[in-house]
């Protein structure tokens, strides 16, 4: 309480500090100097901690931009094992085309085959026939015709079913490739899903912390809570 000749006034004393630590660096506020509610009372160094601010800024937008790219390699790397599905369905056709085509060369030269085996038959049939003068010349020589010409058709069917063979071999050589790639993509696609679930995990960690740090920043102003007089000022430039 403070006595006058009349009266009693009653005062309140409010005492005002930092919420952060840091070299005081100018005071404008002199004692018993009237203040206002929001009047600049002192200054601290700010310099540590606009570097922090700095620092957290740079390191989100060099996040950021890791997210972008990886992101960009994800969809990239989706749209490439996209191309890589269809190139393997197309592959896949192209061997249930290859292994009918198989089918249909294999079962004529089996049928060939048979052909043949009958066709060679006969014609030691014809042979021993021709030896006794019971058949005719031109009959031995169909017989041997028949039997070049099955042998032909044979030979040209084993082929084809060979080449076909071959065909299907080269198909299966480059769905195995294909089958690699794709895996190796999609094991990619999932490290840069992780790698980017975890950058994400940091920038928002880092925003957490900018948001403390701008906070600690404009803390380095210490301003006038309410109107009053200043009436013990302790701080002084150069003080901790």
């Amino acid at each position: 309480l403070v006595s006058t000749d009349n009266a009693y006034v009653r005062s309140s004393i409010t005492t005002i500090s930092s919420r952060i630590s840091s070299y005081v660096k100018e005071v404008p506020a002199l004692t018993n100097a009237v203040v206002q509610k929001n009047d600049l009372l002192a200054i601290l160094d700010a310099e540590p901690y606009e570097n922090k601010v700095n620092s957290l800024k740079a390191s989100l937008d060099a996040a950021q931009a890791k997210i972008e790219a990886a992101q960009a390699k994800i969809e990239a790397a989706n749209a490439k094992i996209i191309t890589i599905n269809s190139s393997f369905n197309n592959i896949e056709a192209k061997m249930k085309l290859v292994k009918s085509e198989i089918n249909i060369f294999s079962s004529e030269a089996k049928a060939y085959s048979s052909e043949l085996q009958l066709a060679n038959q006969s014609l030691e049939r014809i042979n021993k026939l021709f030896d006794k003068k019971s058949v005719s010349k031109a009959k031995l020589d169909e017989a041997n015709t028949k039997v070049q010409t099955t042998s032909h058709k044979l030979d040209s069917a084993t082929a084809k079913t060979n080449s076909i063979k071959n065909k299907l071999e080269v198909l299966y050589t480059e769905k195995t490739k294909i089958e690699s790639l794709k895996n190796e993509l999609v094991a990619d696609v999932k490290k840069s899903e992780a790698d980017l679930r975890k950058t994400i995990a940091d920038v928002k960690k880092s925003e957490a912390e900018l948001k403390i740090a701008i906070v600690d920043l404009e803390s380095t102003k210490i301003y006038a809570p309410i109107d009053g007089v200043i009436a013990n000022r302790i701080a002084e430039p150069g003080i901790y």
